[in-house]
């Protein structure tokens, strides 16, 4: 299973919560708890706003997918609302995690560093990349690295069977 940002955050949960559907787990751009991000994307987070230039790509996704685009003002006043709720994961649920985990961000991704630190040493098979000179859309701009990184991932055998 891959996640990336709130699907990394859901994953680490459906890995923790229904260990028997997650065979392997890799994440980017994604913590477990409230202390993940950098204290500003936080403030951005709460100011956030549908006409914001840094979602354009998103909205226009969106606009091509969703079954009433109007509706996007809406789905931003959620996300704040699913952002400002979520308390997160628990350390014990973190270290309950039995799949083997790869814990991935850009060195200038809204994820703190030594919050990606913590969940990577939580894990018994595990693996951490930080990519140079990648923030959080790593995904897409990154996409040859991070597809070679997680062919790896899910192709290397770890005890236990996985």
């Amino acid at each position: 299973m891959f996640g990336w940002r709130d699907g990394g955050i859901v994953a680490l949960g459906l890995a923790a919560h229904h260990p028997n559907l997650v065979r392997k787990l890799a994440i980017i751009g994604a913590g477990y708890n409230a202390s993940a991000e950098k204290s500003d994307f936080k403030l951005r987070m709460q100011t956030l706003k549908p006409d914001n230039e840094h979602l354009r790509p998103f909205h226009e996704a969106y606009s091509q997918v969703a079954p009433n685009a109007d509706n996007w003002p809406l789905l931003i006043k959620k996300i704040k609302a699913m952002y400002g709720n979520f308390k997160g994961w628990s350390e014990e649920e973190m270290r309950s995690l039995n799949a083997p985990l790869m814990v991935m961000l850009g060195d200038d991704d809204f994820l703190r560093l030594e919050h990606a630190l913590e969940l990577f040493r939580m894990a018994p098979n595990r693996r951490l990349a930080v990519l140079p000179g990648s923030d959080h859309s790593a995904p897409v701009e990154r996409a040859d690295w991070v597809a070679a990184m997680l062919i790896d991932f899910f192709n290397t055998s770890y005890p236990g069977g996985s």
